[in-house]
């Protein structure tokens, strides 16, 4: 089991951390800001999942929820 809130020091420095949930359907976010406290990303809609969905032709990469539009 991994635990988040142990901090991990090396050269005075604690490593940064990110969680990724890549689920086949929905996918969230999540790093320990510098006070070593979990925040979860959240989408430009306020969402803490954002559809694991990619769209990319010769001009663009559109991911997440403006895809399903």
């Amino acid at each position: 089991m991994l635990h988040l809130w142990e901090r991990n020091i090396v050269n005075e420095r604690a490593f940064e951390n990110v969680g990724i949930d890549l689920g086949t359907t929905y996918s969230s976010l999540a790093f320990m800001d510098d006070n070593l406290i979990p925040r979860i990303v959240l989408n430009e809609s306020g969402q803490a999942v954002i559809p694991s969905v990619v769209f990319f032709d010769d001009e663009e990469i559109i991911v997440g929820e403006s895809t399903l539009e």
